[in-house]
């Protein structure tokens, strides 16, 4: 056979596979006493005279075969069997079978005759053609490479050309090889795709019966045996009747032991019925109309599908009503169909596979994904129903689109440490104390706010910023603060003819994000030479699912099992959240939100950037803002002035005030109803919480 097995090897023999990555293989020998003139020859299995050495090579249409003899006298390898495969015969010498000629002006090429020994010289080539691994030239299918695979040392190799020349010798008496690759393949198709009944007629059409040629005796009663008769079966392949043994296994399988279900179904000469899943012995089994009509009862509740999903893979994910569970839809069952005997583990299996779910999440709503559903089951009209869902599916083109930029952005910052992609979103509020005593379900507790700045395309771990409602509200100065209080922190001012991008994405929240104050930032960092540019990419309402939101089910997983009671302990929360790269969190303080401008640029009329999808400031022209209105990057940019112009002057660049003054001088109050219900929750707090609520100042 092709690889060279280790007890075919002499002693002094030694192989290698380390270089052996791809089938078929070169075999050489090298001889380690080279060079060594005037000494005797030495037999293999007295001391080392071979090193062989095995490495994997592609072959060309023809193979050769090398043979590099050591002394005048012509050493030569000792057949270890003359039918080794990846091994030529010449005379009482094994020659080994490689794919390459090696660049030597040595090389002599020979024909193998009965003078060979008389002309070889020391270090003279040979070779010769080997008909024998013609195989070597066929190659195997890729899909078919995995059933030709072995293991050696630990490593797995698969053979991709046929390695062992025919499959079956002649006198092979399944004589597989005499049906062709298209006949197995269809034989194959037909008799997998038809029923178990007409498997058994396929099987029975080509089934011979022929007297035991041979019996072994086994005991004193051999003509008693079982095994009356012996089954072959035929196959027809071009007008001829081929008698194989290769359907012996399929035949067991579909009709028992050849001494029992083969003679049965001779004897007969039909198909036996089959009767699997139609035996009468199960007096509990569930009658599939049952099944049926739980499946119309679940399928009877008003769905609505999940228009997230298109991105999730989840396409045919629908939902429920929240007011729905199990439970509650089983008793209705049971009211509808009381002479019913399904249980509720049943109807649970069932609902299990319709796909469903209760409820939907609040995140996951988009007031145009409403409408046009709304509109949809109104519809009475083929024609409406199409002019609507071309409308849906515009709208999830165009959410997709946005979607597809953060992704292409990132992967741009990955490549390119000029540019910075960062993500800002607001968490829901977090509520402290959260404790477990009944009636703090129906009291006021304090709101913590807490806005991730998250950039992409590195391992740095989200920031996030924290603070209360008794610091400061959560509006366009909060977020527009953070963002300042971020971008001093990470970054120092650039340097002359140095550029540095920033690229912010955020969700369409108008009193947070999308806004003039956020713009005048964006101006403000550029003037003070931050960045050299910044855009500002939103996404399409209802669809604004960002990688903040995946840091925030970690926060919120994390608080289900945490006891909070004061703000800090939110904070220390949100650090323990995950073991790697846990967040950087940030206290806000009162004194870190400023007043920041958010009418230090001229607003030019007909410009309404809640209705634009991409905003953007450059150093270049900083007199100017450049708008879009979609996310294609095919869509020309809208520049406005934002600066006022100056009669026969170029517009002059927008000044910001080096410093801005505190946006809140004291703490807030907290108002008079909460401060109550606060002060009634001491008595289950711990005493530092008690300190912390103590401090809050009450609103008159």
């Amino acid at each position: 056979m092709a690889l060279v097995d280790e007890k075919m090897l002499g002693t002094g023999q030694k192989l290698n596979v380390d270089n052996f990555y791809t089938s078929p293989f070169m075999t050489v020998f090298e001889p380690l006493n080279a060079g060594m003139e005037g000494q005797p020859d030495q037999a293999v299995g007295q001391s080392p005279v071979l090193e062989v050495s095995t490495t994997l090579v592609p072959r060309g249409s023809i193979k050769v075969d090398y043979l590099m003899i050591e002394s005048a006298s012509a050493p030569h390898v000792p057949p270890v069997s003359a039918n080794a495969r990846g091994f030529l015969q010449l005379g009482d010498a094994l020659v080994p079978t490689v794919q390459q000629v090696p660049k030597t002006e040595r090389l002599t090429p020979l024909a193998v005759s009965g003078a060979l020994p008389m002309t070889v010289r020391t270090r003279d080539w040979f070779m010769t053609i080997d008909l024998k691994d013609a195989y070597f030239h066929i190659q195997i299918v890729k899909r078919h490479r995995n059933f030709l695979r072995f293991a050696f040392e630990g490593k797995a190799y698969q053979y991709c050309v046929i390695p062992f020349g025919k499959v079956c010798k002649e006198t092979c008496p399944r004589q597989c090889s005499s049906l062709t690759d298209e006949r197995k393949l269809q034989l194959f198709t037909e008799f997998y795709a038809v029923s178990y009944e007409r498997q058994q007629a396929i099987i029975l059409s080509g089934l011979e019966q022929h007297k035991v040629s041979r019996r072994r005796p086994r005991g004193p009663d051999t003509e008693n045996t079982k095994r009356k008769y012996t089954f072959k079966y035929n196959v027809q392949q071009g007008g001829q009747r081929l008698a194989l043994h290769i359907f012996e296994k399929v035949i067991q399988e579909k009709l028992g032991s050849q001494s029992e279900g083969t003679e049965q179904v001779a004897k007969v000469r039909s198909p036996l019925e089959d009767f699997r899943g139609k035996h009468k012995n199960s007096p509990h089994s569930i009658h599939p109309a049952v099944r049926e009509g739980i499946r119309e009862h679940i399928l009877s509740f008003p769905r609505q599908p999940n228009h997230y999903s298109r991105l999730k893979g989840d396409v045919e994910r629908e939902y429920l009503s929240p007011d729905l569970n199990l439970l509650r839809m089983f008793r209705l069952y049971k009211e509808n169909n009381p002479a019913s005997t399904a249980k509720f583990w049943l109807y649970r299996d069932i609902f299990k596979q319709q796909n469903l779910s209760f409820g939907q999440p609040r995140s996951d709503t988009c007031a145009k994904c409403d409408a046009l559903f709304s509109k949809l089951t109104a519809a009475t009209t083929d024609g409406e129903r199409l002019k609507i869902a071309a409308e849906s599916e515009l709208h999830h083109r165009n959410a997709e689109k946005a979607y597809t930029q953060l992704q292409a952005d990132t992967d741009w910052a990955k490549a390119n440490d000029d540019c910075h992609v960062i993500c800002i979103d607001m968490q829901g509020v977090v509520f402290t104390p959260n404790l477990t005593q009944s009636n703090v379900y129906y009291q006021r507790q304090l709101a913590n706010y807490n806005l991730c700045i998250q950039e992409m395309g590195t391992d740095d771990p989200p920031t996030m910023c924290l603070w209360h409602e008794g610091i400061a509200h959560r509006g366009s100065i909060e977020v527009a603060s953070c963002l300042l209080k971020w971008a001093e922190t990470s970054f120092a001012p650039l340097v002359q003819a140095k550029e540095r991008k920033l690229i912010i994405y955020s969700d369409r929240c108008c009193g947070q994000n999308n806004n003039w104050r956020v713009l005048n930032l964006m101006a403000l960092l550029v003037s003070r030479r931050y960045f050299s540019q910044i855009e500002q990419k939103f996404m399409v309402s209802g669809h604004s699912f960002l990688p903040c939101d995946r840091s925030f089910a970690t926060l919120d997983k994390r608080r289900k099992v945490s006891t909070l009671h004061t703000p800090s302990d939110v904070a220390e929360m949100i650090r323990g959240a995950r073991q790697q790269h846990p967040f950087k969190v940030t206290e806000i303080k009162c004194a870190d939100f400023r007043q920041l401008p958010d009418a230090t640029l001229k607003r030019p009329p007909g410009l309404l950037i809640t209705s634009m999808m991409w905003l953007k400031v450059t150093a270049a022209d900083p007199w100017c803002v450049h708008t879009k209105g979609s996310h294609s990057l095919y869509e020309g940019w809208k520049t406005w002035l934002i600066t006022k112009q100056r009669k026969n002057q170029p517009p002059p660049a927008p000044l910001f005030s080096t410093t801005y003054a505190r946006a809140y001088e004291d703490p807030l109050p907290v108002k008079k109803e909460k401060h109550r219900d606060l002060m009634k929750m001491l008595a289950y707090m711990p005493a530092e919480a008690q300190a912390f609520y103590g401090t809050l100042e009450c609103e008159e």
